[in-house]
């Protein structure tokens, strides 16, 4: 029994150090998780400040390009008012070249060279009015820049100036070249018209791409759109999920409160009422006669609904249900108990991964709670077995004490009256023995010293109702032979009282001794250590399924700052792609500003339909590039709705956790209140009830006294005529 004890708490104890092993790991492991979160913050948080720069350079850029825009918009209406100029001057110096001709062919050649000389005059007129027309043109343009360095696009207006100023040069050397060949203008309007020609096919194809981009967008949105209605789909699906989570948690709850509850108190009759009116013979219970109002119809009581479904421990064949039927909770229990575990496991492969990982922690810690509270009930109950065999054992050992103290009260009596019979008899034997050395010259006062003595003695023995009632007389060999009986008979009684006192145990408790347990007690204390240290082991388990609670938790929460890390991280990459993007259209449109400046000098209709190529292929890397940013927008803007969705299910969860973790140290409150105000009226109640017996005890005691002294004084009636006997104290 002893080794069995030893292994026993061995086995304990190993136990206790695992699981305190694993709370040390687990423990490591919150802080460790703890730190990494907050790198994560620190990360976020520097991300953040440079989420707010690139939006700040992004901002910058954009206002850049958007005045870039406006400039090269500008540019073209000038460009176009120049080349519609240019073509109605080429028209009338047309006019003016067949006139000439027609004049030439005259006999009167002084006219002719007058209004040749008024040609080029008119010509001279129309290259002024033109040069006056670039000049107001250039003044525009210059409000229009001024315009722009108020917005603070200075080098944007100075290469708009150069590019304005070049155009106006280009346009007065054509309009002063005209008047001088007339083959070259034919040239530069067949060019001209090709021109316009290549420029309106090229404004059809730039359509169509507009067109297909724009159809392009249209199923892009569409797309889109079928995408948030299936993501609104799903949120609705997972709430309407999460929401029956919840009920089915709540429901567990309820079914462990109410198996506490069962546990805890006594069987009830009426409980089992509703399965015992049954027909026995019938298979089930939904059957019922016809006319007569089914029983389901009738509100069931809390007290049926509070009934636990339990397996029984032996199988029932088909053969017993159809012999005895269901007229018994277990056998519907059993029947009922496979559909209950098939109906969950269903359930629990319909959830997903994370859900069924959150039901299965909750579950853990509600199975190790249940485990603690029952380990602590056990604990109780021994304690409480323990407490009541050591109250019985204090109260025997109570009344042993008393019994005790009653017969050293009773030894301590008849002590006083044999000290006082004593003392009579030494007085008497003192003024004897006076009288005796002084003989006849003994004097008064040692005659009254002796009459005194045999006053005392007499009265001594009156009330011990000893010998003679009467005073009368000498006192005499007899007296004194009455009161050493006296002595002898209280010495007596004296001892008989020693007698009954025996040798008592402490009251205190021993401790526990390594020897095998040879009694039912030591046996319970035994009992009593292997409880409390299980109900160590258990509260180990509880602390460890709530620190995986905790891990759990912290781990959602380190994989929604991961994805809000790395949803950070691409629309990061995605504003350095804008900005790359914007600083390339910028180095694009300084590039082209230059080619532009440059080419103008060449031949018009080749810069024109440069300019207007370049101009239809930067729109198309906007456009592109637009695209490209809106795609990136959508993604930043999904991985936000993602983090926002996972912050507030983390959010959801936490509060669900400190709810159950209020309403679990709210359960316990009110669970050691009652124990305690139960402990407490049931000290009061043996208090009470050791009171009424130790009251009941001292009447007995009275009572008894009372009866031993008529006995005594019955039998100190009694002449005794035995021999003098030497006594002595």
């Amino acid at each position: 029994m002893q080794i069995i004890g030893l292994r026993g708490a061995m086995l304990h104890l190993a136990a206790l150090t695992s699981l305190k092993s694993d709370i040390l790991d687990l423990t490591e492991r919150l802080h460790a998780a703890s730190e990494e979160r907050d790198l994560l913050e620190a990360a976020l948080s520097k991300t953040e400040v440079e989420r707010l720069r690139l939006e700040g350079d992004a901002e910058s850029q954009a206002q850049r390009i958007t005045e870039l825009h406006s400039v090269i918009a500008e540019l073209s209406r000038k460009l176009d008012r120049q080349r519609s100029a240019v073509i109605a001057e080429e028209a009338v110096d047309e006019e003016e070249d067949l006139e000439h001709d027609g004049e030439d062919l005259r006999p009167n050649p002084g006219p002719a060279q007058g209004e040749r000389g008024g040609g080029g005059s008119r010509s001279e007129d129309l290259g002024h009015d033109h040069e006056s027309a670039s000049v107001h043109d250039v003044e525009l343009s210059s409000d229009f820049d001024d315009n722009a360095v108020q917005r603070g696009a200075a080098n944007e207006e100075s290469d708009a100036q150069d590019v304005e100023q070049t155009i106006d040069d280009v346009v007065s050397n054509n309009s002063s070249d005209s008047d001088l060949d007339h083959p070259l203008q034919s040239k530069r309007c067949n060019l001209n018209r090709v021109a316009s020609l290549s420029y309106h096919s090229l404004e059809i194809a730039a359509l169509r791409d507009e067109l297909v981009q724009v159809r392009a967008e249209n199923a892009t949105l569409t797309d889109q759109l079928a995408r948030q209605n299936t993501e609104l789909a799903r949120s609705q699906a997972l709430r309407l999920e999460r929401d029956r989570l919840k009920r089915k948690l709540r429901d567990l709850e309820i079914r462990l409160n109410i198996g506490e509850s069962v546990d805890n108190s006594p069987p009830i009759p009426s409980a089992i009422a509703p399965c015992s009116t049954s027909i026995p013979g019938s298979p089930s219970h939904g059957a019922a006669l016809p006319g007569v109002p089914r029983e389901t119809d009738i509100p069931v009581m809390k007290v049926a609904e509070r009934v636990r479904l339990k397996r029984m421990d032996q199988l029932i064949t088909g053969s017993e249900i159809a012999s005895v039927g269901v007229s018994t909770t277990q056998i519907a229990e059993h029947l009922v108990s496979g559909v209950v575990e098939e109906t969950d496991l269903i359930e629990l492969g319909k959830l997903d991964v994370q859900a069924r990982q959150q039901l299965e922690i909750d579950i853990e810690r509600l199975h190790s709670r249940l485990e603690h509270t029952r380990a602590q009930n056990n604990v109780l109950t021994l304690s409480l077995e323990e407490c009541k065999c050591q109250a019985d054992k204090l109260y025997l050992l109570v009344g042993k004490y008393e019994s005790n103290a009653i017969a050293l009260r009773l030894a301590l009596g008849y002590a006083d009256r044999a000290t006082a019979a004593y003392d009579c008899l030494v007085a008497l034997l003192e003024s004897e023995l006076a009288l005796i050395l002084k003989g006849a010259s003994a004097g008064k006062d040692s005659i009254e010293d002796r009459r005194a003595a045999e006053r005392a003695a007499w009265s001594l023995l009156e009330a011990e109702q000893y010998g003679r009632l009467s005073k009368e007389g000498d006192w005499g060999p007899c007296d004194e032979q009455r009161l050493r009986e006296l002595i002898s008979r209280l010495k007596m009684d004296r001892s008989k009282v020693r007698d009954t006192i025996v040798e008592l145990e402490s009251v205190h408790a021993e401790a526990l001794c390594t020897r095998v347990p040879v009694s039912f007690a030591e046996a319970r204390k035994l009992d009593l250590e292997t409880a409390v240290l299980m109900q160590e082991l258990l509260a180990m388990r509880e602390e460890k399924a709530e620190l995986r609670a905790r891990l759990y938790l912290l781990e959602k929460e380190r994989a929604a700052l991961e994805l809000r890390l790395s949803s950070q991280d691409t629309q990061r990459q995605a504003q350095a792609a804008s900005i790359l993007h914007l600083q390339a259209q910028l180095q694009e449109l300084e590039v082209e500003n230059s080619k532009d400046s440059s080419n103008l000098v060449d031949i018009e209709g080749r810069a024109i339909n440069s300019d207007l190529a370049a101009a239809l292929r930067r729109e198309n890397q906007l456009k592109e590039r637009i695209h490209e940013l809106v795609d990136t927008l959508d993604k930043v803007s999904h991985n936000s709705e993602q983090r926002h969705l996972q912050s507030a299910e983390l959010v959801n969860d936490l509060k669900k956790a400190n709810s159950t973790l209020v309403q679990t140290l709210e359960r316990s409150k009110k669970k050691y209140q009652s124990r305690l105000k139960k402990l407490e009226q049931q000290m009061l109640s043996m208090v009470e009830r050791h009171s009424c017996q130790v009251r009941t005890l001292k009447q007995r005691i009275s009572a008894l006294e009372q009866e031993i002294k008529p006995s005594s004084l019955q039998s100190s009636s009694a002449p005794s005529h035995a021999a003098p006997s030497e006594t002595t104290l």
